[in-house]
């Protein structure tokens, strides 16, 4: 539960309320030094990550309290618990 500071006074936003929240999905240019400069990044809502799906960086997960950086060759999912799990890439040696 979340007390948000309103002109009129507080709201209280509970999960129910928070779940109609509108998901953001998308891309957009973000830089990595590992990919050479400015890529296409995915853009992905963490309340909207289905368990069974998984994500492959370069990409950025937003959730309201937090926000996950994958870098390219990283793989995430959500665990049967709902945790994201990163598999992170190994670092190529030139």
């Amino acid at each position: 539960m979340a007390t948000i500071p309103s002109r009129t006074g507080s709201a209280r936003l509970g999960r129910a309320e928070s779940e109609t929240t509108t998901i953001r999905r998308g891309t957009r240019k973000a830089w990595f030094p590992e990919a050479g400069g400015y890529v296409d990044t995915a853009i992905i809502d963490r309340q909207a990550f289905a368990s069974d799906a998984t994500i492959a960086g370069p990409a950025i997960v937003e959730d309201p309290d937090s926000t996950t950086v994958l870098l390219p060759g990283d793989v995430a999912r959500i665990s049967a618990e709902g945790h994201l799990i990163i598999d992170i890439a190994r670092e190529v040696s030139p």
